[in-house]
């Protein structure tokens, strides 16, 4: 018996088992279309395939006949990738460097994925990653994104509650009852990503402010009077 039959069996005077099947439902689709598309395999080719390439990096490295002069590019980027694996971050020769200055500046406080993230507010010049400060255009889509993760997220439990209502007057259009669950998912779903837009600008609000109270300048140089915390 398939969820979708269970919703059948749902006891009118049963509130939890009315909002508990839907959502069973919603998952066990989910859960199909994850084994249809097969996503696994494809991270798992994924992984091979980059592990390939770094097998044929270090074996082009060590056969005495390669040209020598690929050598130090080679390194680097094999280099680049193994730091890739460790922070995620693909970085090569200079930008690696800055990155690394970057992290003991920072005392080893913030960790690589919310470096990561706050690199998009910053800028790579004289060898150093730089934080620009924040612009209008950035802070006005800052305030946009918690608004919208407010408004979907709100609408995702507005529309459970009509769920709940509808169930407890008997409403039984599963139809109707399962495009509403679809619609509360995507909501919930559409906040989360709304919230998750403004994670590079919290990361890069973080690390400005830790670089500070450090007396070290966006640009990464230590400044001749430490700054003082407000």
């Amino acid at each position: 018996m398939t969820p979708i039959e269970l919703l059948s069996l749902l006891d009118k005077d049963n509130v939890i088992i009315q909002l508990v099947l839907p959502a069973i439902v919603i998952i066990w689709l989910m859960i199909q279309a994850f084994s249809w598309l097969k996503i696994g395999e494809m991270l798992s080719l994924y992984e091979r395939v980059k592990r390939w390439r770094l097998q044929q990096i270090e074996s082009y490295l060590a056969n005495p006949s390669s040209d020598k002069t690929l050598h130090a590019t080679l390194s680097d980027v094999r280099d680049a990738i193994y730091f890739k694996t460790a922070t995620e971050i693909y970085a090569e020769g200079e930008r690696r460097a800055a990155l690394l200055r970057l992290f003991q500046n920072l005392g080893g406080c913030i960790a690589w994925e919310h470096i990561r993230r706050s690199l998009y507010y910053a800028e790579f010049e004289r060898n150093e990653y730089i934080y620009k400060p924040f612009t209008k255009v950035n802070w006005a889509g800052y305030v946009f994104h918690y608004s919208m993760a407010f408004v979907s997220i709100g609408f995702s439990f507005f529309i459970m509650i009509f769920i709940a209502i509808l169930f407890a007057t008997g409403y039984r259009d599963y139809g109707e009852l399962l495009q509403l669950a679809a619609q509360m998912l995507l909501a919930f779903l559409s906040g989360l990503s709304y919230l998750a837009n403004n994670w590079g600008f919290n990361a890069a609000k973080r690390i400005k402010k830790e670089l500070e109270l450090r007396g070290i300048n966006a640009s990464g140089i230590k400044n001749d009077s430490p700054s003082q915390s407000p």
